[in-house]
């Protein structure tokens, strides 16, 4: 049986070089007949439309189009840095663009796909700005923008949030378990995410299984495999 993949917060950027050639190589690295979750934050930053035609990423579009045209099913969620991507980058990759919460079943397993910001609901602030920055107005108002102000502001927000995350109290970057168990009560048995950029796997309730993958920084990385009836957290080797 085909092996289905997830993974998170790979935040390729043109700063990172080498972290991009291990991503790329991981995908390439898998039969043309894996499918793949990547659940946000695949990008550091993602500055509208116009973030198709920047030279710094031709090859990780060339890369996707190329495994996708080869029968590689790769789907993508947003994330907190890139949840303005948009249909562009299925028109130049074929890769599917997913909802920031998404549903899939396999083998009869009903499964939450998302970034995992939605459970970090203690960070009070974060969450009043996703509110806002998710409307309809402000993603059309940000993706409008031209090309050199959007990187602008997306690199802004960026570096805000360096700055600001460190600092906040430990249990802002949590995921609050409370939130978590409305989701499985909806008969989820899986929840996969990430966000918090730390490999986990544990059981919330009975028979519901959380996993959260890690980032890929410091030459590190984490993936959930799927194959065979069973979901194993890896990491990339």
């Amino acid at each position: 049986m085909p092996a289905t993949i997830f993974f998170a917060d790979t935040h390729l950027n043109v700063s990172q070089p080498e972290k991009t050639v291990r991503v790329l190589r991981f995908l390439r690295s898998q039969p043309s007949d894996t499918t793949f979750y990547i659940l946000g934050d695949f990008f550091d930053l993602w500055i509208g439309p116009k973030h198709i035609e920047l030279n710094d990423y031709k090859e990780i579009f060339e890369t996707l189009k190329a495994l996708t045209s080869q029968g590689m099913n790769i789907n993508l969620i947003p994330g907190n840095r890139d949840f303005t991507v948009g249909p562009e980058i299925s028109t130049a990759t074929n890769i599917k663009l997913l909802q920031d919460i998404t549903e899939i079943t396999i083998d009869n397993k009903k499964i939450l796909l998302t970034h995992g910001d939605i459970f970090c609901t203690e960070d009070r602030s974060y969450q009043n700005y996703r509110r806002l920055s998710r409307t309809r107005i402000a993603k059309s108002v940000y993706r409008s923008l031209p090309s050199s102000i959007g990187r602008r502001l997306a690199e802004n927000v960026r570096n805000y949030s360096e700055d600001v995350v460190p600092q906040k109290p430990p249990i802002s970057r949590n995921i609050i378990d409370s939130v978590l168990k409305r989701y499985f009560k909806k008969s989820y048995d899986v929840i996969i995410c990430g966000h918090i950029h730390k490999p986990t796997r544990r059981e919330v309730l009975q028979g519901k299984t959380l996993f959260t993958v890690g980032s890929w920084e410091d030459r590190k990385g984490s993936y959930v495999e799927y194959q065979n009836g069973e979901f194993v957290l890896k990491e990339v080797v």
